[in-house]
């Protein structure tokens, strides 16, 4: 009896130990939840904070809609998150570090929401008051990059007879990287913008086309270089080779 009583005994605490964390969250991809430990290393890590004043001047990369019309919009140069009625008023939003892209979606229509973090395949969930709630990353390469890849082509989203969308101005806007403009359109056809990066990120993305012009001339004018001053020495080497 007491060999029994030691086995099972033995059994709990192995079961304890070694307890899978089981996720609250319906995932669209195959995850692996993070234990308490590693969420707390995480969230040290990222930095996330709640933001009082709306992002502004920069180009949004990604939105997402609710079925109460609140919509979530993502900021990759400012590494920031807005939170927006469906009137364009600013509700909250977030502030998070972290290297490379990053995107929000909405879990639910209860302000859950998830935070997708490219580079690592992290994902963060988050409630309305933002307490984190689980972490888990995508365990499946493929997965994970058809995910991302829906993720940033979703540039519309329909809400019964309301269509939310984004757009740019101009090839300059477009040269930035995401979108200068979020915009409503009502069932009668009418338009508002939401949300507009104005002037100031107008200049910014003139410069960050410039650079990258000034970036793309230098390669392939090097590249040029290289490619006739090799063909000389192999014409030079070619005429040396004949007249010997």
């Amino acid at each position: 009896m007491k060999k029994i009583t030691a086995i099972l005994i033995s059994c709990c605490i192995l079961v304890f130990n070694f307890t899978i964390p089981v996720s609250a969250v319906e995932y669209d991809i195959p995850v692996e939840v993070a234990s308490p430990e590693e969420m707390q290393e995480l969230w040290n890590l990222y930095q996330i904070t709640k933001l009082t004043e709306a992002p502004s001047g920069e180009n949004v990369y990604f939105m997402d809609v609710n079925q109460n019309g609140e919509i979530v919009a993502s900021f990759y140069r400012g590494k920031k998150i807005g939170i927006y009625s469906e009137d364009g008023q600013f509700l909250y939003g977030y502030s998070l570090s972290c290297n490379g892209y990053f995107a929000a979606k909405w879990v639910d229509d209860f302000g859950t929401l998830m935070i997708y973090i490219l580079r690592s395949d992290r994902m963060v969930i988050l409630d309305a008051d933002g307490n984190c709630l689980e972490m888990a990353k995508g365990i499946d390469v493929d997965a994970n990059s058809d995910f991302w890849d829906q993720m940033l082509a979703k540039g519309v989203d329909q809400i019964n007879d309301t269509i939310y969308y984004l757009k740019n101005d101009n090839l300059i806007s477009a040269l930035g990287g995401g979108y200068s403009k979020l915009i409503r359109r009502n069932a009668d056809g009418t338009e508002q913008v939401l949300y507009d990066a104005g002037e100031s990120n107008f200049v910014g993305n003139l410069l960050a086309a410039i650079s990258f012009l000034v970036l793309f001339v230098g390669i392939s004018t090097g590249v040029i270089i290289y490619v006739v001053r090799f063909y000389k020495n192999h014409q030079g080497e070619s005429q040396s080779i004949t007249k010997q």
